[in-house]
């Protein structure tokens, strides 16, 4: 199960569809910095342009200087992350 589910993390066509599949106003929140803190981010900024592009309620947020762990586990990042999540359910309550 967890090479299935690693897969899943690491193929971008995966990543793609998901984004491809959202109906709704959303967030995608992104860490420049991929799984071990390389330079590489987990999903290309390649696929989230062309999800952007397609999906006109995507809000995109690239919080820098930090990794795919770190951006809820560290204060700074999460409280991005949170300040997002507050502002969809806003758009949903209303």
């Amino acid at each position: 199960a967890a090479r299935g589910d690693g897969r899943d993390l690491l193929d971008a066509e995966t990543g793609v569809k998901a984004l491809q599949a959202l109906e709704a106003p959303c967030a995608f929140v992104s860490a420049p910095r991929g799984l071990q803190n390389e330079d590489r981010p987990l999903i290309p900024a390649e696929v989230i342009a062309d999800a952007q592009a397609s999906l006109p309620d995507l809000a995109v947020t690239q919080i820098p200087d930090t990794n795919h762990y770190f951006i809820l586990l560290d204060e700074r990042p999460a409280g991005v992350v949170a300040e997002e999540i507050r502002r969809l359910a806003t758009l949903a309550s209303s």
